[in-house]
């Protein structure tokens, strides 16, 4: 028996001292473990210490270059130059039944207006520079250079220009008596503030016309100089969007209204005459309709050796007034209906009625017909006493 339980004796023995062994050898290696894993975590913290205060110091760099590049001015070298050519052509056919003592009926088609041109940009410097073309000739309409500072919108405009005098929209393609009363090109100098919610701005300008000396009609004209100024004032103006209404409300003087593209004055004038332009627009935002209104007058009355169209021997006050209610109910269509009035202006009726519809044809052409009815004074200047029109325009532009 004795043989027996020596042998397992010695088996536990051993089975003990090898369980021991291992515990041992496990308690050392998970300490060993331990110790590793903690300087492991401890390099990996330094290294995001140190991680982050590389970030900090790269992003003070960044900061002391900004301002350096905020401070120094812009390389015009470096500015891309931007440069487009455009056109405009009205194509229209017009006929016009007539009334009234010698009055006949007036039919024609051919180019209303014609203007091909060109635009350049570069930083705050920009140009622009149109030619007018017509059936008989083709003539220069503008050519100015301007400087306009982006951060406060002043700007400096200097050559020949279209100034902004009656120079505003209408749905019709007739151009309205308001336009005709007042909107001029000239040679001249201009500056000042071009903000998105309003414009203040004065220009200096030649007229192209002739003085009489002190009046006198028997002296021959003397070429004007630079002496005329016009004045123009957005007081309020902001683009329609989808969520909010837009508006444009301004104001207009004009030294010398003799001098308008119309030509209302023909020869040396003996007097200056000053004229006002009040204009307004609503949009309504989403809905697609629109409201215009215009007013152009002389304020004061012409020498009668300048303007005496109904030889009453008094001399002509004219005014010119445009109302018009539009509505686009899609990017397509356009359906208008218009009121005009005149005083005291040669060739245009008393008052006017008219509705027009537009129709785009593509991106670039659009076609627009309007049909209107003229009621005419003294100043018919062909003893009509009214008139029914038709005009049918195919417009292109680019």
């Amino acid at each position: 028996m004795n043989h027996c339980i020596f042998p397992c004796l010695c088996r536990a023995a051993l089975l003990i001292v090898l369980t021991v062994s291992l515990a041992t050898s496990a308690a050392a290696e998970s300490q060993t473990d331990l110790a590793a894993g903690t300087e492991t975590a401890q390099q990996a913290g330094n290294e995001l210490s140190d991680l982050k205060q590389r970030i900090a110091a790269l992003e003070a760099q960044l900061a002391v270059l900004a301002e350096c590049s905020a401070c120094q001015p812009e390389d015009p070298c470096e500015v891309p130059l931007e440069n487009a050519l455009y056109g405009d052509f009205q194509l229209q056919g017009f006929w016009s039944s007539v009334s009234g003592n010698d009055a006949t009926d007036v039919s024609d088609i051919g180019l209303y207006w014609g203007e091909i041109g060109w635009d350049l940009a570069q930083g705050p410097w920009s140009g622009h520079f149109s030619m007018m073309l017509d059936e008989e000739a083709v003539e220069l309409y503008e050519a100015w250079g301007m400087y306009k500072q982006p951060e406060s919108g002043a700007f400096a405009q200097f050559g020949r220009m279209l100034l902004p005098f009656a120079d505003n929209d209408s749905y019709f393609p007739t151009y309205s008596a308001a336009n005709d009363l007042g909107v001029m090109t000239a040679r001249g100098i201009g500056a000042g503030i071009d903000d998105e919610r309003y414009r203040v701005a004065a220009w200096l300008y030649k007229p192209e016309l002739e003085l009489l000396e002190n009046g006198n009609p028997d002296a021959a004209g003397v070429p004007a100089d630079l002496s005329e100024y016009c004045l123009w004032w957005d007081i309020s103006r902001r683009e329609a969007t989808d969520c909010a209404d837009g508006w444009q409300f301004s104001a207009g003087w004009l030294s010398q209204l003799a001098t308008h593209n119309y030509g209302l004055v023909e020869g040396p004038v003996a007097g200056r005459v000053a004229a006002l332009n009040l204009y307004g627009r609503y949009d309504w935002a989403g809905s697609g309709w629109h409201a215009i209104g215009e007013y152009v007058t002389a304020l004061d009355e012409f020498d009668p050796l300048d303007l005496d169209a109904n030889g009453d021997g008094r001399g002509d006050r004219p005014c010119a007034l445009n109302l018009e209610l539009a509505h686009t109910p899609d990017q397509q269509d356009t359906w208008a209906v218009g009121y005009q009035q005149t005083d005291e202006f040669l060739q245009h009726a008393r008052n006017r009625y008219a509705v027009m519809y537009g129709r785009r044809l593509c991106e670039l052409a659009e076609l627009r017909l309007e049909l209107s009815r003229g009621e005419y004074d003294e100043f018919a200047g062909d003893g009509r006493s009214s008139d029914t029109s038709f005009v049918a325009e195919y417009h292109l532009s680019f």
